[in-house]
Parts: C-alpha cells; sequence; structure tokens
C-alpha cells in the first residue's frame, strides 16, 4: 500500500486538511439528497474513497470530496479557493455542472477532458 506521508507532521496535516474538507462538505450537502433518496454526503465520501482515489493525491481526494459543494450546495469557488487554495477550486470547479450547461454535453466534455 502507498505511504501518501513521509513524516508524522505531514501525516497531521493531511488529516486535518481531510478532516477540513469533509467537515465543509457535510456543513453545506447536510439537506441533499440523491435521486434515491440517500444523502449527497454519502455519495462524495465513495467517489473519495474509491481506490483510484484513495491510493492518488492529497488534492485529488479533497477534490473528490468537495465535487458537489459548488453545483449541489450552493458553496463559492472563492470560498474554496480560501480554504484550500487555487489549485484544489480550480479542479473542483473543473468538475462542477454550472445549472447553463445541459448534463449530456457536461457528460461528453468530462468524457473529452479525462
Amino acid at each position: 500500500m502507498r505511504t501518501l506521508y513521509t513524516s508524522p507532521e505531514e501525516y497531521n496535516e493531511i488529516l486535518l486538511l481531510m478532516n477540513a474538507a469533509d467537515s465543509l462538505a457535510n456543513l453545506v450537502l447536510r439537506n441533499k439528497y440523491d435521486k434515491q433518496g440517500e444523502k449527497l454526503i454519502n455519495h462524495s465520501r465513495r467517489v473519495c474513497n474509491h481506490p483510484r482515489i484513495i491510493n492518488s493525491t492529497l488534492e485529488h481526494r479533497i477534490t473528490a470530496l468537495l465535487h458537489d459543494c459548488i453545483e449541489d450546495g450552493g458553496l463559492s469557488y472563492a470560498c474554496i479557493k480560501e480554504i484550500f487554495g487555487n489549485q484544489i477550486a480550480t479542479m473542483v470547479s473543473a468538475l462542477t455542472r454550472y445549472p447553463n450547461i445541459l448534463y449530456f454535453p457536461y457528460i461528453q466534455n468530462m468524457i473529452e477532458r479525462f
């Protein structure tokens, strides 16, 4: 298994950032449900814990937790940028389907980009 940290200090920083992302996503998505009636935060946590994400970078894991927060939770890009920095805010924004974008063109764009 791949280790994501090299020292106890780095591990503590990662833990703090992951807890902050999870707490923020939980707060923003607290009253949001998917079409099956499941809490939307559960989807974000499943994405974050997917094997391809969990063994990836910290930035990818935080992005996975926050990926529905703009689209479904009303959180702003500026807020994410202020808390987690430009890189994570940009990645979250890239995954966000904004109201003026139709679903299938959005999905096609995601397929082409990633």
